[in-house]
């Protein structure tokens, strides 16, 4: 279980920001699967294990989304990327188009995986499935 490593390059107060973006991700499922449910998809939760050199080990949940058009998958990436506060991937299946969801200036933002360009949707139920209805119509 990666959760025992600790970090490489820590940052003063590593344990606090990890168990702030763990429970920042964990919010996150919960939203996608009560989201999921109002749109009659089904959900299934996972656990993934990151490590990453500013705050060590952890595991945040991975969450996929079934659906009569296909499926799509949300994976939280990381917490330290290059320009934002968080990055998780949501790809679909079985085209594999995918956005990404970063958090910029403390806002949860989709953007285009080729790009990075905003795709003017910030984090909400109506967000959420536009983007998801949007990626499993692409073939």
């Amino acid at each position: 279980m990666s959760t025992a490593i600790a970090p490489q390059a820590p940052i003063a107060n590593w344990q606090q920001v990890r168990d702030e973006w763990v429970a920042e991700v964990e919010r996150m499922a919960d939203d996608i699967e009560r989201w999921a449910k109002e749109n009659d998809w089904d959900t299934k939760r996972e656990t993934k294990e990151n490590v990453e050199y500013e705050i060590g080990g952890y595991e945040v949940p991975m969450v996929r989304i079934h659906t009569m058009q296909g499926r799509a998958y949300i994976d939280p990436t990381g917490r330290f990327v290059g320009g934002a506060t968080g990055r998780m991937e949501i790809v679909a299946t079985p085209s594999f188009f995918q956005v990404v969801l970063c958090k910029i200036d403390g806002e949860w933002r989709f953007l285009s995986e080729d790009t990075m360009e905003d795709l003017n949707q910030s984090w909400s139920r109506e967000g959420f499935t536009r983007i998801i209805t949007d990626l499993l119509k692409r073939r």
